[in-house]
């Protein structure tokens, strides 16, 4: 009886290893080995509008191995898990986790994946395409923890405030929010996150009802003047590395397109005329926060979305952070 029990115990440990040559891709060096890879975000704490449980789902989970000359070695693809097995040769790797994104099967290099490129509307508010990599040495039973961002930002704005001066020339006078919306927003990234945009939405105005989604809320606010609309309306805009200002460009260059930073734009009806309130934006960066509190509105729009508006007719503070990511699987059933 012992014996035979040996036999199946020496048995089952050459079919599992058999098992892993099998599923490994290209097992060219090193034993087979099985690793977990688990994904990780950091702690949540808020929630708004389009809540952060929504906005940290974790809907699909790919995971892609690279030996050291940059060739794939094991792929996975699974729904609603943050973990996933994974079989592939001992030795040094560069794994990715890469979340919520069209299928990348057919990837076969590193670079292949790093040149693939992501398009915005690839997004969903409930299924944001984020990424993480770390390089580390396989071992069977090994467990990998990767961290993963988001490559949308976030734009945010809480409050819009009037605050006309008491002269003859607003006396009387109401402002109506017709609309706010994103504008110079890249359209496209390369999973590396290099190079400048190559795709753009809402070029100097809003134009692309492809993404208006992610760039664009209709509003029909009328506001007396010392008013204030509180209502946080949140945007999702792809990373613009550009980080030269409008103002850099020639006034009267400024209405032909050229690659700029993005603007967020209130457009408003005032005394019976459309106008706008833009305001540039930092330098948008992946998986951050552009927040803010509350735009306080003191004198007349001016007729031009793309040119950002001259100190004294709004105040703004913009707040940029971390944007904080508490994994969400959401409802699974099974």
């Amino acid at each position: 009886m012992k014996k035979q029990l040996l036999i199946i115990a020496a048995l089952a440990l050459v079919t599992c290893a058999c098992n892993k040559e099998n599923q490994c891709m290209t097992c060219k060096e090193g034993k087979p080995v099985e690793v977990t890879v688990q994904i990780n975000g950091t702690t949540m704490t808020k929630a708004t509008g389009n809540t952060y449980a929504n906005e940290s789902k974790v809907n699909n989970l790919q995971i892609l191995a690279f030996d050291a000359n940059g060739e794939i070695e094991g792929y996975r693809s699974v729904n609603n898990e943050t973990s996933v097995t994974l079989i592939a040769t001992s030795g040094e790797k560069t794994v990715w986790a890469v979340v919520n994104a069209p299928s990348l099967e057919g990837i076969t290099t590193l670079e292949g994946l790093k040149g693939t490129l992501t398009r915005l509307e690839d997004n969903a508010l409930d299924s944001f395409i984020m990424t993480g990599s770390v390089t580390e040495e396989l071992s069977d039973g090994a467990v990998l923890a990767i961290t993963v961002k988001r490559i949308v930002a976030r734009v945010s704005v809480a409050k819009i405030s009037t605050a006309f001066p008491q002269t003859p020339t607003y006396e009387g006078k109401t402002l109506k929010l017709k609309g706010i919306y994103m504008l110079n927003v890249a359209g496209s990234v390369n999973y590396a996150l290099g190079g400048a945009p190559s795709d753009w939405y809402n070029k100097l105005k809003h134009e692309d009802d492809v993404a208006d989604i992610y760039l664009y809320d209709a509003l029909d606010q009328t506001l007396a003047n010392n008013a204030s609309y509180e209502v946080e309306h949140a945007y999702y805009p792809y990373p613009n590395n550009v980080a030269a200002s409008v103002k850099d460009i020639d006034e009267a260059d400024r209405g032909t397109w050229s690659q700029r930073r993005s603007i967020l734009c209130i457009e408003v009806e005032f005394d019976g005329t459309t106008g706008y309130y833009p305001i540039e934006l930092p330098v948008i960066e992946r998986n951050k926060t552009y927040a803010i509190d509350e735009v306080v509105i003191t004198r007349s729009p001016t007729d031009k979305p793309y040119d950002p508006i001259d100190t004294g007719i709004a105040t703004v503070s913009i707040t940029v952070e971390e944007w904080e990511l508490g994994l969400s699987l959401g409802t699974v059933t099974i």
